[in-house]
């Protein structure tokens, strides 16, 4: 195909001239770009360019050319050749063949957007990407490797879609093109208490009573008579509200529909698995403390008991429902569902709490470390290790309870009242004046898969 020649009067072709060639012969141009080709005879001199007529063999698809001899990339293949031809007096006709390869334009530029992204835990955003060239057009088809500097706060997929996985700020996302990068920030925070509930006991004259509170302490709802409440999703389990009423009972998590499914024995500080199914309690009593024991929630009795783990704290079932935290002899242990493999967690001072963190591989808990003359709180691995301070030397005691299941809140006791936190020991925020009758609180748990 050839392109049209431009009118007017134009240079004869000199009849010296007995051949002609384009410089350069051969290029590569980008898609978009463009480049200038030249005709020259066979002494280097220029061949006027209105003399000249342009085609590209085998189509205009891959590369076109102008009048003027001016090469443009339209997409990525080749080599294609183009043709210049000048003709002579009479029937004399000179032809010059290059060849033109036109490549994919290299990114110049990665831009995220958007550029800042504000999650609660547990949130995911999907983020865009766009690649330019140095010439500012918009690239496609192009592939784009995604990472996260720290994914234990934010992670992304490999589609961009980034997941709020616990309390931080500045985690950067990063997206990488043919070594160009560019990021985007993600703020990790709380989920707002509004958006919580807890349930907690204290004594109000002989009773115990249950109530039901937003995360912030606002619109308590008593519930019924119980002490040490646990609810996951619609099933709330209490030890009797009673001076001496050491059974335990289920009911919905409205208060209504109490049932006994544990007696005939001291039952004490029970707690849900995460499928609601079965429960873990202090049971009947032994040097120290109380027998570890596992009962059936549907009121089909207890499962399970052993002495040898004479617990001295509430025990807690862990995240996926396969090991029960609990205390003896000045020590945290982990056990599993039948009692067996039993691991050290750290040692407990007397009188201090602890309990699972979501993860399943961390936990909190109250001590005292150092020189700390208060309880305060702390993190730690499973193994340990890397003791962590979340509210030291506040110049109160401060007693763990519980955790929310995506890890954002704590909830503890100080002075008998009970306040709540984030996991990065921020928002220090009293929730209910419950006085020194402290007799458990705990966050609402969806119920997990069976």
């Amino acid at each position: 195909m050839e392109a049209a020649r431009r009118p007017g009067a134009c240079p004869a072709l000199p009849k010296w001239t007995t051949s002609i060639a384009l410089s350069p012969s051969a290029l590569t141009v980008e898609v978009g770009a463009t480049r200038l080709l030249a005709v020259k005879d066979q002494a280097g001199a220029d061949i006027a360019p209105c003399a000249v007529t342009w085609g590209v063999t085998p189509n205009y698809t891959v590369a076109t050319v102008s009048d003027s001899g001016v090469v443009t990339g339209v997409s990525a293949g080749g080599p294609v050749t183009v043709t210049a031809s000048v003709s002579g007096k009479g029937k004399r006709k000179l032809q010059a063949t290059g060849q033109v390869t036109v490549s994919l334009a290299a990114v110049a530029s990665v831009t995220l957007a958007p550029a800042s992204v504000d999650l609660t835990i547990g949130a995911t955003r999907q983020l865009s990407v766009e690649l330019r060239d140095a010439r500012g057009n918009v690239l496609t088809g192009r592939t784009v490797t995604w990472s996260a500097a720290t994914p234990g706060v934010a992670s992304v997929s490999a589609a961009g879609l980034v997941n709020a996985v616990s309390l931080g700020q500045g985690a950067t996302i990063t997206a990488t093109s043919e070594g160009v990068s560019g990021s985007a920030v993600v703020n990790v925070n709380p989920v707002p208490l509004t958006s919580l509930a807890l349930v907690a006991s204290w004594w109000e004259g002989s009773a115990s009573r249950i109530y039901k509170m937003r995360g912030d302490g606002a619109s308590p709802t008593y519930l019924e008579t119980g002490i040490a409440p646990s609810v996951v999703g619609n099933i709330m389990l209490a030890r009797g509200g009673y001076f001496g009423e050491n059974v335990i009972y289920a009911m919905d998590s409205t208060g209504a529909n109490k049932r006994q499914i544990v007696g005939a024995g001291p039952s004490y500080l029970p707690d849900l698995s995460p499928d609601g199914s079965r429960l873990t309690l202090m049971y009947g009593d032994c040097p120290g403390g109380h027998p570890l024991a596992i009962a059936s929630a549907s009121g089909a009795g207890i499962i399970g008991v052993n002495s040898s783990y004479c617990t001295s704290i509430a025990p807690r079932w862990s995240p996926l429902g396969d090991r029960i935290l609990f205390a003896a002899g000045g020590n945290a242990y982990t056990v599993r569902t039948d009692f067996t493999d039993q691991r050290l967690v750290t040692a407990l001072p007397a009188g201090a709490g602890i309990t699972w963190a979501p993860n399943g591989t961390q936990f909190y808990l109250s001590a005292k470390v150092g020189t700390s003359t208060t309880f305060g709180i702390y993190r730690i691995d499973a193994d340990g290790t890397n003791l962590t301070p979340i509210s030291i030397d506040t110049g109160h005691d401060d007693f763990i309870a519980d955790v929310t299941p995506l890890g954002d809140w704590i909830v503890f006791y100080r002075n008998g009242e009970i306040w709540v936190m984030t996991t990065a020991g921020t928002q220090v925020t009293r929730v209910a004046a419950s006085g020194t009758a402290q007799e458990g609180v705990r966050w609402v748990r969806p119920l997990a898969p069976s």
